[in-house]
Parts: structure tokens; C-alpha cells; sequence
């Protein structure tokens, strides 16, 4: 069964497909359990997952210096050149990989790097990257 997971407030009702395990995310989710919009399920909808965008929910990373401190949600989206782009709502960094797995991966080396980065000049940034840094210390355990 494929399921199908709608939210417009933060995708403009844009369909997208994911598994059984991030549909129970999304439904438990603290901010979208009590929406309306969030999913539907159906058999008819038989879309190969490379042609139209996707979702999944990242519980755990593959880097030895970090932990998640709560689910990541990611979306993918193939280019034109066949490839998946990764990317996340909030953070200004994507990740690209011929597999969707390939593409998260390229994500999070991404993600640390900003984090890093950021933290690293910490007394010289803006309001706005302040911010980011907040955000991804929120999300990121550094062991």
C-alpha cells in the first residue's frame, strides 16, 4: 500500500509519498497530529517514488561525533538528471546521491559541516545565523 501524506500549510498540498513508519511520525507528530490535512492512504496511488517527491523521517545519523536529539524529517525530489536532491524545512543546506539513502547521507555531512562552521564563529555571527545555530543545537547531540 503506498501512502500518500498531504500538509499544506508547510508543502502547498503537494502529495507526497512515504513509508508506514514515517506515517505514524507525521500522526504523532506534536504539531501536525491535530491537523486535518495530514495524510491519506490509498492503494490506487501507485507512483514510482523517483518520479515525484518524497518523505522520510531520519531517526539516526552515521556519524560517530553526533546523535539526533529528535527525528529529522527529509524530503527528496529527483532532478532532472535522474539524481535525488535531499533537503530539510529550515536549514539551508541539500544533499545529492544517486539513492535516496546516498542523498540523506550527503545531507547530514552537509548539516554537520554548517554546524560546525557556525559554532566555530559563533561571536561573529548574525541574527539570522544565530538563529540557525540555535536550531541545529537543538537538533544535534555533539558526543
Amino acid at each position: 500500500m503506498t501512502t500518500l501524506a498531504i500538509h499544506p500549510e508547510q508543502y502547498q498540498k503537494t502529495q507526497f509519498i512515504v513509508n508506514e513508519r514515517t506515517l505514524h511520525a507525521l500522526q504523532t507528530h506534536p504539531q501536525l497530529a491535530r491537523s486535518p490535512y495530514v495524510v491519506a492512504q490509498s492503494q490506487k496511488y501507485r507512483i514510482h517514488p523517483q518520479q515525484h517527491k518524497s518523505i522520510s523521517m531520519l531517526y539516526q545519523i552515521n556519524v560517530p561525533e553526533y546523535q539526533l536529539r529528535y527525528p529529522l524529517m527529509i524530503e527528496f525530489e529527483p532532478d532532472e538528471d535522474g539524481e535525488i536532491i535531499a533537503s530539510s524545512s529550515g536549514f539551508p543546506v541539500y544533499g545529492v546521491g544517486d539513492t535516496e539513502q546516498g542523498a540523506a547521507d550527503d545531507f547530514v555531512g552537509m548539516l554537520i559541516d554548517l554546524f560546525e562552521e557556525l559554532k566555530g564563529s559563533e561571536p561573529l555571527l548574525s541574527s539570522a545565523l544565530l538563529r540557525q545555530l540555535r536550531n541545529l543545537k537543538s537538533m544535534l547531540i555533539a558526543l
